[in-house]
């Protein structure tokens, strides 16, 4: 209440470190009542209010769905790249969620950022969303879904990524290939094997057998 009564821009700084002492002290509502005084206050620097907007992100936990959604679904390149930072910090699902959410009215290049983000969260209800995203008209949003689905594709995307391998456009075809050599488990070594008598597969599936270093291919 105190802090309400005074706070202003030139206080922004300290009112985010007694947000951060009340949050340790396990004043929960307080403390988030203390972030979101400072993350709205006009003329603060803008590094006090984004971290603000962060550690309210990660105080709710559970309920910091809006908050995380609005910030990755920002114009704003700092509040943007807050939200990425924040989406890292929190449950997993629920980051995903705010990313799918978000993804709706992003702009081509915070569209590939986001893929990126889904990849490193690694949860399989991201999935649909990267394998969709491989067939963007844009290079750095296929370049990011690729490099995504190194991290949470399966055996089932195998014959996606092949066409991709073969794409016309060089840094597509060379991440394809970097995901399907690195694409873990046995299955996935079965998929790229059944390709090899597609002919218009046939040359890729030789190179990442090669990669793979698929011993039952030899014969």
């Amino acid at each position: 209440e105190a802090l309400g009564k005074v706070m202003k821009p030139g206080l922004a700084a300290s009112g985010l470190v007694c947000g951060q002492t009340l949050a340790r002290q396990g004043e929960k509502d307080a403390a988030e009542q203390v972030f979101l005084m400072v993350g709205g206050l006009d003329g603060a620097p803008a590094h006090v209010r984004l971290s603000a907007m962060m550690q309210s992100v990660v105080l709710q936990q559970d309920e910091a769905f809006d908050l995380l959604s609005a910030g990755l679904s920002a114009q704003n390149e700092q509040v943007f790249s807050t939200g990425l930072r924040a989406a890292r910090l929190l449950d997993n699902e629920i980051a995903v969620k705010a990313v799918i959410d978000s993804m709706q009215s992003a702009p081509p290049d915070h569209t590939a950022r986001l893929i990126t983000l889904l990849g490193d969260l690694a949860e399989p209800a991201g999935l649909p969303i990267v394998t969709s995203a491989d067939r963007s008209s844009d290079v750095d949003v296929r370049i990011a879904a690729l490099a995504a689905l190194g991290e949470i594709g399966t055996a089932k995307q195998v014959e996606l990524v092949m066409d991709a391998a073969a794409d016309d456009v060089e840094e597509v075809a060379s991440r394809a290939i970097e995901t399907l050599a690195s694409l873990p488990g046995d299955d996935v070594d079965q998929a790229v094997l059944d390709l090899l008598d597609d002919t218009g597969r046939q040359a890729v599936a030789i190179r990442i057998i090669g990669r793979r270093r698929i011993k039952d291919a030899v014969p």
